[in-house]
């Protein structure tokens, strides 16, 4: 759905891959935290299995998808084993775009969040969602997958209550019932008690059969994954969640991901290869086998996945900052380079944060490029383009732009708003030593924020 006017407020379309501003963001995710453990002490972890909290001292929010998806499995096996009857297995539609704020809201509210909180929340909510009636989370981002997957919670509550077994992995459920009769009562239960939550059942994606063929449904694709996740031994720490969460790398290639030999094989990484390689098989498993698949071959080194991303690029736009990231440390292969170039300045790209990745990733190369610091330049002084990527466009300019580009972005500081020209003095950092002194102090006084940076520079 294309936004009115452009980059009034997020990209330029709402979906997919809609995201928030820095300070938006880390508000949003004070807003989580606050709110995280009263939502684990209330969520029933005997039917649900997704976004479980990581131990306090942790990096991430939530325990890695992959060892939650693998309690989720176990937990269908054993219910499967001990139910010969039918399993309805059903999928809401457009969850997460579904959900109603204020319902969400009021719903913590009964779970003992502060009030003060719970307003401030509820209001940051109904601005993201614009004219939308208050409906929908933005996704790919912790504090969404902790409210959206609590937000699901009554459903637990009511399948416990009808004592029905059921399991849920965020929107996906799995409802146990005796004969077809009672599973035809059941999902007339569910379709009405998800419209007093302002969802909806996808009949396109939901499905009845037998409890004993469920974990058979597809089993080539279940013993391919199984393989892949034993590439790597328990002490890796690689994980391919939704919104791939991981720190994005700057450091050039800085890390010893090369020390076993250069060989990718060396890092038993087969089983994922043909893993990945099943996608023409398993189509619409497509994003679920490429989220698990391209962190394990960005951590081995592989090019495994190389050809298959650069031709999906523009047609997968949700993908980009994944795809991106897998990239980044192959900008020496110069089909990457002259491809992701190619991408940058191609009209088949329709929305702006596509281009904010692409650049993010040649952000890290470690020659200079003038093509690319000549576009960076131009979608930095282009007021229709989001903010977001004219911020990560001044950095590009800043850091592998000649003198004179670096003089342009100087004398250009003032033509945009402060997220701009918070960018652009972040980016100053490389500058030559008198223009880089320069900018400190001319710009550090400008806003708080703007003096942590300078001061960080300094």
């Amino acid at each position: 759905m294309q936004v009115s006017p452009p980059g009034s407020r997020g990209p330029s379309y709402s979906r997919e891959g809609s995201i928030l501003l820095p300070y938006d963001r880390a508000l949003y995710q004070i807003f989580a935290d606050q709110a995280a453990l009263l939502v684990e002490k209330k969520t029933d972890r005997t039917r649900s299995f997704s976004h479980i909290l990581s131990a306090p001292n942790d990096a991430d929010m939530f325990r890695p998808s992959r060892a939650c998806w693998n309690q989720m499995q176990k937990a269908l096996n054993r219910l499967s084993a001990k139910n010969s009857g039918y399993v309805i297995k059903a999928d809401i539609a457009n969850c997460f775009g579904s959900i109603n704020q204020h319902t969400l809201v009021n719903h913590l509210d009964s779970i003992g969040y502060p009030s003060a909180l719970k307003n401030a929340l509820d209001a940051m909510l109904v601005l993201n969602a614009g004219d939308r009636n208050s409906r929908g989370l933005l996704q790919g981002m912790f504090p969404s997958d902790l409210f959206g997957n609590f937000y699901l919670n009554p459903l637990d509550e009511f399948f416990k209550d009808l004592g029905v077994a059921s399991v849920r992995y965020v929107d996906d459920l799995y409802i146990f019932a005796t004969s077809l009769v009672g599973a035809e009562e059941i999902v007339r239960a569910l379709t009405i008690k998800l419209r007093d939550y302002d969802l909806s059942l996808n009949e396109a994606k939901s499905k009845l059969l037998k409890s004993k063929s469920l974990v058979i449904e597809e089993p080539d694709l279940e013993k391919l994954f199984a393989e892949a996740v034993e590439d790597f031994d328990d002490e890796d720490e690689i994980d391919s969640d939704y919104g791939f969460q991981s720190e994005w790398n700057d450091n050039n290639g800085d890390d010893d991901s090369e020390d076993d030999g250069g060989n990718d094989e060396d890092r038993e990484i087969r089983a994922t290869k043909r893993l990945f390689d099943s996608i023409s098989e398993f189509p619409i498993h497509a994003e679920k086998i490429e989220r698990f698949c391209l962190p394990l071959f960005s951590a081995a080194g592989s090019e495994h996945a190389i050809r298959y991303v650069l031709a999906n690029f523009a047609r997968r736009p949700a993908m980009s900052q994944i795809y991106c990231s897998y990239l980044a440390p192959f900008l020496q292969e110069k089909n990457v380079l002259k491809s992701l170039k190619a991408l940058l300045a191609s009209a088949d790209l329709h929305y702006d944060w596509q281009r904010m990745w692409i650049l993010a990733a040649l952000l890290t190369a470690e020659k200079r490029d003038e093509d690319v610091v000549s576009l960076a330049l131009k979608f930095y002084k282009e007021g229709r383009m989001h903010e977001a990527l004219r911020a990560v466009a001044a950095v590009v300019v800043a850091k592998h732009g000649t003198f004179s580009r670096q003089k342009e972005l100087f004398d250009n500081y003032g033509i945009s708003g402060s997220t701009l020209q918070t960018a652009v003095l972040y980016g100053s950092r490389y500058f030559q030593k008198d223009m880089r002194s320069a900018a400190r102090k001319s710009w550090s006084g400008h806003s708080p924020t703007h003096a942590l940076v300078a001061e960080s520079i300094r």
